[in-house]
């Protein structure tokens, strides 16, 4: 289950992994980021979609986080278009 500190805590390694400050985050992961209570079922994930703000071709990115992420068992992904949260 995924809580927002966990989000949080992915948000801040992406941003030290990136260098980058500012960040695009889709489905559940971006709800749990901004809601203070959501239904169980919105939580049951492990990852967060999530991809640098403003980045020509985020693709290129996605490659390092998977690579810095693998070990932690928590994967990040970088998709091209999401609601920004």
């Amino acid at each position: 289950m995924l809580k927002r500190a966990g989000v949080d805590h992915m948000r801040r390694s992406s941003a030290a992994i990136l260098n980058h400050d500012r960040f695009v985050m889709i489905g559940s992961g971006s709800a749990i980021a901004t809601q203070p209570r959501l239904p169980l079922a919105m939580m049951l994930t492990s990852e967060v979609d999530i991809y640098p703000d403003g980045v020509p071709d985020p693709k290129d990115l996605s490659d390092v986080l998977s690579t810095s992420t693998a070990s932690a068992r928590r994967p990040l992904s970088c998709p091209r278009a999401g609601a920004t949260a």
